[in-house]
């Protein structure tokens, strides 16, 4: 699942393209529920400063809210923010452990 999760400018508010593809994101972590994923936000900056970095905290912290929201697991969800990173992404979102006791055959 690829494409930009996209906030308002400077706000930790989704923008709908955004929320669309957490509902990709958040539909695989239903249909294979042992799942971890680390959130990693991020903001547009020229240089990382205390603004920057509790910016990019948010925006990690409400991705992390809406695919729980959408049935995914709190406890298999870690968010944080890396702060400013000049032009790019706002969030990642990465898969970061799989249990493979807990997968099927």
């Amino acid at each position: 699942i690829t494409g930009e999760i996209a906030f308002k400018k400077n706000q930790d508010i989704l923008l709908q393209q955004g929320v669309d593809i957490i509902d990709a994101v958040a539909a695989v972590l239903r249909k294979y529920p042992s799942v971890h994923v680390l959130v990693d936000g991020h903001a547009h900056g020229a240089k990382q400063t205390a603004y920057f970095l509790d910016l990019s905290e948010r925006r990690a912290n409400a991705v992390k809210a809406e695919m729980i929201r959408q049935g995914g697991d709190a406890d298999h969800m870690v968010a944080r923010g890396s702060g400013a990173v000049g032009r790019g992404t706002h969030v990642f979102i990465t898969i970061t452990k799989l249990d493979a006791a807990k997968r099927g055959p």
